[in-house]
């Protein structure tokens, strides 16, 4: 269950013999028996096989991460929860990890939450290069709470902090609740999407980060009053805040106070600006906040294509919400039909520049002739002027397998 950040992968659940699936098996299985049945593995016949009726947890490190409690809101309980997935370091290892939905990099702590997002290219190795520079972060945490807070130490509970678990998922999109016994705030975002919603319950957020600015839509310094569009820049670098109508802000040199018009309930949605002039086209959508996002596919053997459909389903915030912003990557445009119109400067990504389209359901066609289910054993012709050689081909499976024995042929694969 590892995360490549320069994955953007859209894709439905997965296959259910794929080993993200034998791990949730293995995790139920573990949850249902006594330590003591759970050493006592037994072969289950299946044909002419079988399988272990449950883990092998004899091994103590085996065991620890097998028998973890994943950090999932216990209304999700009994629910399948995706392993191999790029918000997977959340759910089996809590706040802490980054996670790269590009445009956004969010990364969760105890105190809340901090968004960034690429702005350029790290050209400093040259040609080999080293990834993408991202801007300073934005944190949002709870208004009142003080600046700069120190994590807790490792294993003990923060004082005053929140408590983090996945709450919902879609297909591409992943909700986080943070609470405290005064209230909570929902957390949605996914890959492709310009935006970190913030939905809140009985909390008031507080905006930070390094050398803060406030300014309107139109670029003018902001210190506070009404405000339901603003623009924060945090060293330099900007975010779109768009709220509720009646929606109010204070901001000082280390914070920026956001006060909804009910007390009781609130929403930010924080949009990653490339570039300001995009700020309208942001705020316009930033009221149609995802419920779920859903993947399907379609084969048509006549036509030799499948055709992709991606569909977020919204709901809207503010009476004047638009059309939602997906974003999509060069790969959605080489050698496909789509329908996607994009929108709006490109965000810089690890997979190329990435371009919001309005919307919400977009079709994909791909060119797929068929695949044969196996390729013929090699022959040797004497006549080719490289031909196939048995032997060689022995020596190379023979040390592969050799070398399986100390460590795999590969660590991404």
């Amino acid at each position: 269950m590892h995360m490549n950040h320069n994955c953007f992968v859209l894709r439905t659940t997965p296959h259910p013999f794929s080993p993200a699936c034998l791990v949730f098996l293995a995790i139920v299985l573990a949850a249902h028996h006594s330590p003591a049945q759970q050493a006592e593995q037994k072969p289950v016949p299946a044909g002419k096989g079988s399988y272990a009726d449950g883990p092998p947890l004899k091994d103590p490190k085996f065991a620890a991460k097998y028998l973890k409690q994943p950090f999932i809101h216990p209304s999700q309980a009994g629910r399948p929860v995706p392993t191999n997935d790029w918000w997977t370091h959340l759910v089996m290892n809590g706040p802490g990890g980054r996670l790269w939905a590009n445009p956004a990099l969010v990364k969760f702590d105890d105190y809340g939450v901090q968004v960034s997002y690429p702005t350029s290219w790290n050209t400093a190795r040259g040609e080999k290069g080293s990834g993408v520079n991202v801007s300073s972060p934005l944190e949002i945490r709870l208004a009142g709470s003080p600046v700069n807070q120190p994590p807790a130490p490792k294993g003990t509970a923060p004082v005053d902090g929140l408590k983090t678990s996945v709450l919902n998922w879609g297909d591409w999109t992943v909700v986080v609740r943070q609470e405290q016994e005064k209230g909570h705030w929902d957390v949605t975002f996914g890959h492709g999407l310009p935006f970190i919603w913030v939905e809140c319950a009985g909390s008031q957020p507080s905006l930070r980060g390094k050398s803060l600015e406030v300014q309107d839509l139109k670029g003018a310094a902001l210190s506070g009053g009404p405000a339901a569009a603003l623009i924060v820049k945090v060293d330099g670098q900007p975010y779109g805040i768009f709220g509720p109508a009646g929606m109010s802000v204070r901001s000082t040199a280390d914070s920026v106070d956001i006060k909804f018009p009910d007390p009781a309930k609130g929403w930010i949605a924080v949009g990653m600006l490339p570039d300001p002039s995009m700020a309208p086209l942001l705020k316009s959508a930033a009221g149609a906040i995802p419920r779920d996002s859903i993947y399907t596919w379609k084969y048509d053997p006549a036509k030799g294509t499948v055709t992709t459909t991606f569909e977020l389903k919204t709901e809207a915030l503010r009476k004047d919400a638009g059309k939602p912003l997906q974003g999509w990557i060069p790969h959605h445009f080489r050698t496909v039909s789509n329908d996607i119109k994009t929108v709006g400067t490109p965000y810089v990504s690890p997979r190329g520049p990435l371009r919001l389209a309005e919307g919400q359901v977009f079709n994909l066609e791909y060119s797929f002739p068929r695949l044969l289910p196996f390729y013929p054993a090699p022959k040797v012709i004497a006549q080719e002027k490289n031909p196939y050689d048995p032997a060689r081909m022995s020596g190379y499976l023979q040390s592969l397998d050799g070398a399986r024995t100390n460590k795999p042929p590969a660590n991404d694969t």
